[in-house]
């Protein structure tokens, strides 16, 4: 039940114009916030500890972004998921990196240069920097796939 409810979030965030968030906290109660065309923010009120937390990135697809991260590293015990018309993905944070978050942005940037250049491969490649150096747990898929 609980991937299909899924399913159905991540197929009508993916064509919404506009960026929002869905918080399924561990008593299965479900929070929504609507944002504008560029960010979302959720309540910092809601108890993350145990949740999903759904969002999309409406303007431009792309993964988790820096102040993204800044959430995951706060809530370790939290199942982030984004939804871009692309892509589903899903991160976990396991421990706060000891550099800046801008050093596997900019690593990013390098291997995403060093390949042809696609913009939006520069936080994919970021966070597969994190999770190499064991400090994520990431995955992405494409949407026709399917996402746990």
């Amino acid at each position: 039940m609980l991937q299909s409810t899924l399913q159905a979030y991540y197929d009508w965030l993916a064509e919404e114009p506009i960026e929002h968030n869905i918080i399924i906290d561990k008593y299965g109660n479900v929070w929504h916030t609507e944002g504008d065309k560029t960010s979302v923010n959720p309540s910092n009120k809601i108890d993350l500890d145990g949740a999903i937390d759904i969002h999309n990135h409406a303007n431009y697809p792309h993964s988790f972004s820096k102040r993204d991260l800044n959430s995951i590293f706060n809530n370790k015990n939290t199942n982030f998921l984004l939804v871009d018309k692309d892509y589903i993905y899903k991160i976990r944070a396991i421990k706060r990196p000891s550099i800046d978050f801008n050093s596997y942005y900019n690593q990013g940037l390098e291997e995403a240069i060093k390949n042809g250049f696609d913009y939006k491969e520069q936080e994919h490649n970021a966070m597969l920097k994190m999770q190499k150096e064991g400090l994520v747990y990431y995955e992405r898929k494409p949407r026709n796939g399917t996402i746990k």
